[in-house]
């Protein structure tokens, strides 16, 4: 009987160990956390693929090698972490003031129709690397929930440049990763 245990024991050590590489290898994983909400690592190299997909696409042949540089890589996932972050607390307000609709609103800001689609298609695909879908994910929607985050300021009198730079100052920002530092003075991810 206590064999059987051994082996059940052992076998669900086994598949939490798998569990958890594969977790990690596919990048569920937190590299910061903003008031309780974790951005991903797989988040995190999405949006840095995504900028160093562009900036390939718009330089000259003689510029790209400024691309190789391991301080330029480095650079721009601390600037696609910060822009996560902005992202995040956005959502996070936004999240407060429309609540469940929030999907919906953005949808009907973003408001594509089939000829738009298809052209949007073609650019994401030759800009930055990305089928429409990824494109939607990662820049059209947190593009609507910025200017509907900023269109309700507006009737409030406010901006969203005062307001993201408040809540930048108030939020708990953890960087979990040894490469970057939050500084709250500077209201932004800094290298170590």
């Amino acid at each position: 009987m206590s064999l059987n245990k051994f082996f059940i024991t052992f076998l669900i050590i086994i598949f939490v160990g798998i569990g958890a590489y594969y977790f990690a290898r596919l990048g569920y994983y937190p590299v910061a956390l903003v008031n309780g909400s974790m951005i991903s690592a797989r988040s995190l190299n999405e949006e840095f693929y995504l900028a160093y997909q562009y900036y390939t696409s718009v330089m000259t042949s003689d510029n790209k090698i400024i691309l190789e540089s391991p301080e330029f890589q480095k650079d721009l996932r601390r600037v696609a972490l910060n822009d996560l972050i902005e992202k995040t607390l956005i959502q996070q307000e936004l999240e407060k003031r429309v609540g469940n609709e929030l999907a919906s609103v953005a949808d009907k800001k973003i408001g594509l129709n089939a000829e738009d689609k298809k052209n949007l298609e073609d650019a994401a695909l030759a800009l930055y690397g990305v089928s429409l879908a990824d494109f939607t994910k990662l820049i059209l929607v947190p593009k609507a929930y910025r200017e509907i985050l900023e269109d309700r300021l507006i009737t409030e009198k406010s901006s969203l440049e005062v307001w993201l730079a408040g809540a930048v100052q108030k939020a708990n920002v953890k960087i979990l990763t040894l490469d970057y530092l939050w500084d709250k003075d500077k209201a932004g991810v800094i290298l170590r």
